[in-house]
């Protein structure tokens, strides 16, 4: 409670979640994740630019012995600001290192076209690119070797000048080459947000049991659309990789739920 009359002292707006991230906000976050940032360091950098404010050289003391940390505030001017209120900033973006990363808008990226945040009138084989090179990035930075090769295919299916095409991905992915880190991985951080979004959405899909709550294999998704929609005739596999992403998933949810009621009701 006194850290939140903290913040209410000050006229500032800071996002309560992921979902209230603008398109900027989300790059200039990975901007600051990327430089390395001690966890402290990095949320008051985040949250007072987030609010709006722009520091004024180091701290000073006032008349009462109290610290005060310096900033500036369009429209008001030079603001002193307590180390209770500082904490109060950072306290208020816990969520960014405390949960798990929900939904939220894509980024934007100069001269590509940037995706519904949703993913809507993305095609099945653009989606499936882009998961399976997501898939295969985020396990190779786990293991300290990241594969930027993949990155930037990653990116790349997602974010294409124009269209996406299979037989043009990987000139496109190397067109990228000279992207920023930090941009790339703005694209990560939205789409394990899409891939929540997806998975909650769509809970049959992404089970490994059948009944939500688990993880399906990228090419496992694949196959379950295909068989779902090309009722057994592989010709028309291609057409169905032009089909918009949500409409594919839940066509494949909705087999997939009528079955398992019809195993339930067999119980």
């Amino acid at each position: 409670m006194k850290m939140k009359k903290a913040l209410e002292s000050l006229n500032i707006t800071l996002p309560e979640g992921w979902s209230q991230l603008s398109a900027t906000q989300v790059s200039r976050l990975a901007e600051l994740q990327a430089q390395g940032y001690e966890q402290t360091e990095f949320l008051i950098r985040l949250g007072t630019e987030f609010a709006g404010l722009q520091p004024l050289g180091r701290g000073m003391i006032d008349d009462n012995g109290v610290i005060r940390y310096c900033y500036y505030q369009r429209g008001y001017g030079k603001l002193l600001l307590t180390s209770e209120q500082v904490t109060a900033i950072v306290n208020a973006l816990d969520w960014v290192v405390s949960g798990k990363i929900e939904p939220m808008e894509s980024p934007a990226i100069r001269g590509y076209m940037k995706p519904d945040r949703e993913l809507y009138e993305i095609t099945v084989e653009q989606y499936v690119a882009a998961d399976q090179a997501y898939i295969a990035y985020v396990h190779s930075a786990e293991t300290e070797s990241p594969d930027f090769v993949t990155l930037r295919k990653f990116v790349a299916a997602l974010y294409p000048r124009k269209t996406f095409s299979l037989d043009g991905w990987e000139k496109a992915a190397d067109g990228i080459k000279y992207f920023p880190m930090w941009q790339m991985l703005a694209v990560v951080i939205w789409f394990t947000g899409v891939k929540k979004l997806l998975a909650d959405k769509y809970p049959y899909v992404f089970s490994s049991n059948g009944n939500g709550g688990g993880e399906t294999k990228g090419t496992d998704v694949l196959m379950g659309m295909l068989n779902a929609l090309n009722g057994e005739d592989i010709t028309k596999n291609k057409e169905i990789m032009k089909c918009e992403i949500h409409f594919a998933l839940s066509t494949l949810n909705d087999k997939i739920r009528a079955v398992e009621a019809v195993k339930n009701n067999k119980k």
